[in-house]
């Protein structure tokens, strides 16, 4: 990725000893997360009309899915 040097500049500055692993995460895989508003239906209603397929993660419940 091409970030301006400014912006980097103060990334470093903020970031200290971390900011290596900040730049390297521009090249990491890009990670999608969806969360739902139960309000509007349940998680029964909801996961079978997506048109994509979910995975849990490890963080969350797993009677939440």
């Amino acid at each position: 990725m091409n970030l301006p040097e400014a912006f980097l500049a103060r990334m470093k500055k903020q970031l200290g000893a971390e900011y290596d692993a900040f730049v390297a995460s521009y090249d990491a895989d890009t990670s999608y997360g969806l969360r739902l508003n139960l309000l509007k239906g349940t998680v029964d209603e909801i996961i079978p009309v997506l048109p994509f397929a979910l995975t849990n993660v490890p963080w969350i419940r797993k009677d939440f899915m």
